[in-house]
């Protein structure tokens, strides 16, 4: 896959998690709707890594019109990351919740929106498919092992970014691993609790067996 098709993947399952947010706007489904944030939060975190890493470089180095707009999409990532920053530390149920995730939709699909209309015609015009497919390659590696959360007081221009962001990425992803294993703890107790049978209770003709061999008892 070459590196524009990856990113406007990368774009459509990011629509994609807003729109199903959208569709949970309010109290439903609390349990779908953090996990919606999270995995949002680990996607726009791994795109805007492998944008930083190597795409937009290479652009800036080979498309001179579209400098100009790397240098915006640099400032507005900057935007993104402070929001996703902000939007991780939030509660479920925080009554800005809603208002925050509009916010970073609207930041997100006006950054979406310049990348497809303007700086990837330009950069389709201006590189060759090989470089392109070889850049795509280098991304998807890339993406293994990027940082799964934002990092707004980071560099973000090479080299600094990306030595910087490796040591994030160990970071983030043993946090990852931790959650993940205490809520597969979590999941698994609060299914035994909802499996866990009941008592039986004593027939009444035990209970009544049980009280005539006391009186019995007694009698004697």
């Amino acid at each position: 896959m070459n590196a524009i098709s990856l990113l406007e993947k990368d774009h459509r399952a990011v629509e994609a998690i807003f729109q199903e947010l959208e569709e949970l706007k309010g109290g439903e489904s609390p349990r779908r709707k953090r996990e919606l944030c999270e995995e949002l939060v680990r996607e726009l975190s791994i795109h805007t890594a492998i944008e930083e890493m190597i795409f937009y470089p290479e652009v800036k180095k080979n498309v001179p019109t579209a400098k100009e707009i790397v240098l915006e999409s640099l400032e507005e990532h900057n935007v993104v990351k402070w929001e996703l920053d902000a939007l991780q530390s939030m509660k479920i149920g925080d009554e800005r919740l809603d208002a925050k995730i509009k916010v970073l939709r609207d930041a997100v699909m006006h950054h979406v929106e310049e990348e497809e209309n303007d700086l990837f015609p330009r950069v389709r015009d201006t590189m060759q498919a090989s470089t392109l497919n070889d850049m795509g390659r280098r991304m998807e590696q890339v993406k293994k092992i990027a940082p799964t959360h934002p990092h707004p007081r980071a560099p973000n221009k090479p080299p600094a970014n990306v030595v910087i962001g490796m040591g994030a990425s160990v970071v983030d992803r043993t946090r990852d691993a931790v959650r993940s294993t205490l809520r597969g703890k979590e999941s698994k107790e609060e299914s035994k609790d909802g499996h866990r049978k009941p008592k039986k209770r004593a027939s009444t003709r035990t209970k009544r067996t049980t009280a005539h061999r006391g009186h019995r008892a007694h009698a004697r």
